[in-house]
């Protein structure tokens, strides 16, 4: 890696906390390609995706029982809860599509202006990011200002 390498860094964090860092941060240091920055954007979209999704299963499920139960209270206020979460893994899963590189690079603008893949993900990370994906989580994705000094970086990645 050369001096003030480029990087950027994918993490979680409470919302109007920043990205704590709890489970490490992710650094990507090229921006397509296996590991690169689309491709670990959208492996945790799709990790967000799938726990919004088993949100809201929870969720019905506490709506039926209190059905059975006749409380229509708690029915109502959980079967609410379970569609604002099925509504948010179903925008996650959207947006974590436009960071899969599966057919994107076989897709015709792409072929034809190679760089143009790149250029999308980086504007998508400008626009996107931060994203709320709970009630109150945020997925964070940055640019890294650190270079080489980074913390974060790894052998592999230097």
């Amino acid at each position: 890696m050369t001096e003030n390498a480029t990087h950027w860094h994918i993490a979680t964090g409470l919302t109007g906390h920043g990205p704590d860092g709890y489970n490490e941060f992710g650094t990507a240091t090229e921006v397509t390609g296996s590991g690169g920055l689309a491709d670990q954007v959208s492996d945790e979209l799709k990790r967000c995706a799938e726990s919004a999704y088993e949100s809201a299963t929870a969720m019905r499920d506490v709506a039926k029982q209190a059905r059975e139960a006749g409380n229509d209270g708690n029915e109502l206020d959980a079967s609410r809860d379970a569609l604002t979460e099925w509504a948010r893994s179903e925008e996650l899963d959207h947006a974590r599509m436009n960071f899969d590189e599966t057919d994107k690079l076989d897709a015709p603008v792409y072929k034809e202006n190679p760089a143009l893949w790149p250029e999308r993900v980086l504007k998508l990370v400008g626009e996107m990011f931060p994203l709320d994906i709970s009630r109150n989580s945020r997925l964070y994705v940055w640019l890294c200002e650190a270079g080489d000094a980074c913390e974060h970086l790894s052998e592999d990645d230097e």
